[in-house]
């Protein structure tokens, strides 16, 4: 049911084997001369924005029997909720129920695995970039000739208007603020794309475009020698050491 580029919650699949994937596709064409753009897509509370009726009709076309249906609509609807919090004064005090018609349970171990399986489909949208997924990480590169960058930039917006198409018709939220894009490739490489460098869109948005992105917990560089993530581990392990 999963598309072999997804790698959250999959037994021989981690974020080790999604940045090793991604890493070593952008230094293999970088070996050959190309540059690479990587955006990383951030869904805004990804998990409380599912569609529950369309969650469910997305299973039956997955073939799950309809005796698990009727468990999964039984586990997804009719819940409720409240927000409670603590005045000035020390006393609690509790908001009004409401139900809740979107969205997964909070905290349950089926959340993300439902989540994976009702984006599963986001893929085919995509066809011009490469693209690796972890849960509701979603990030998608796309390496050319530095001489091709404009070019190459009109066929990643092309990929980045058709994922917010997509997320808008399944009731997710692509946020625009929070997605950056990194350029990768020696020097020269990364000099010639900048030169030609048009903005990359969602939403009517320019994405931000940075030096260094933590991608899955790893800090990248645009020569991808992971500096700043070794640095930082570095202090982590000396400030340690002190206390200990």
């Amino acid at each position: 049911m999963l598309p072999e580029i997804q790698s959250g919650l999959r037994t021989g699949y981690s974020t080790a084997t999604a940045l090793a994937k991604v890493s070593d596709n952008i230094l293999c064409e970088s070996d050959k001369g190309m540059g690479s753009i990587l955006v990383l897509l951030d869904f805004s509370r990804a998990f409380d924005c599912l569609n529950m009726d369309l969650l469910i009709a997305k299973l039956l076309y997955y073939g799950i029997s309809s005796t698990s249906i009727k468990w999964f609509s039984s586990f997804l609807s009719n819940r409720r909720q409240y927000v409670e919090s603590e005045s000035g004064q020390g006393e609690l005090v509790q908001s009004n129920v409401r139900n809740i018609n979107r969205g997964t349970p909070q905290g349950s171990i089926l959340s993300p695995i439902l989540f994976i399986l009702f984006t599963a489909d986001l893929v085919n949208s995509i066809k011009h970039c490469k693209v690796h997924l972890y849960a509701d990480d979603t990030q998608i590169y796309y390496s050319f000739d530095p001489q091709h960058t404009r070019t190459a930039i009109n066929l990643i917006n092309e990929d980045l208007k058709a994922v917010g198409d997509w997320a808008k018709n399944h009731g997710l939220i692509l946020n625009p603020l929070k997605s950056k894009f990194i350029i990768f490739g020696t020097k020269h490489q990364r000099l010639k794309v900048k030169q030609n460098l048009k903005p990359l869109i969602v939403d009517g948005k320019n994405i931000e475009r940075v030096d260094c992105v933590r991608n899955l917990g790893l800090l990248m560089d645009e020569d991808l020698r992971y500096a700043e993530h070794v640095k930082i581990n570095n202090i982590m392990w000396i400030v340690l050491w002190i206390t200990y």
